[in-house]
Parts: structure tokens; C-alpha cells; sequence
């Protein structure tokens, strides 16, 4: 297979997959998803703030349920 004049493959930077700034860690309160008008219990909050800071950590937007566990049992749930 005979290709077009002009078409030859181009080498390519590989791209980042996410982008990181240079101050990634004082960007909570700019990717913060907690709604603070809501009334939450101490124990939301801290769940959820827990929630935020391993998404910051680990630079993944979406936990898995298994992830969801894991921060749970990083705060000291128990199975009862």
C-alpha cells in the first residue's frame, strides 16, 4: 500500500495525561467539590474532606467503591 506524498508519520510528543500546576497543593479551594451551604454532620464533612484529599493525592477525579472503602477505613470505620 502505496502512502499520500506528504503523509509520512510524524513523531510525536507523548502527551501528559493530566495537567499539574506548579502549586498543586495549595488548589484545594479551587477544585474543592464540597457544597458548604449544605448543613453536614461532623462526621459528612470529615468524610468528604477525606474524599477531596485522595483525589489531590493520588490525582484521580473519580474513586472507585473500593476506593471509597479504603478512605473509610483510613478514618477508623469498622466493620460492627
Amino acid at each position: 500500500m502505496k502512502s499520500k506524498p506528504g503523509s509520512a508519520a510524524k513523531a510525536r510528543k507523548p502527551r501528559p495525561k493530566f495537567h499539574v500546576p506548579d502549586d498543586a497543593e495549595d488548589t484545594t479551594h479551587a477544585t474543592s467539590r464540597i457544597d458548604v451551604g449544605a448543613n453536614y454532620t461532623p462526621d459528612e464533612l470529615e468524610f468528604l474532606k477525606a474524599v477531596e484529599a485522595w483525589k489531590r493525592r493520588t490525582r484521580r477525579q473519580f474513586p472507585t467503591c473500593v476506593d471509597y472503602l479504603r478512605i473509610a477505613l483510613e478514618l477508623g470505620y469498622a466493620k460492627r
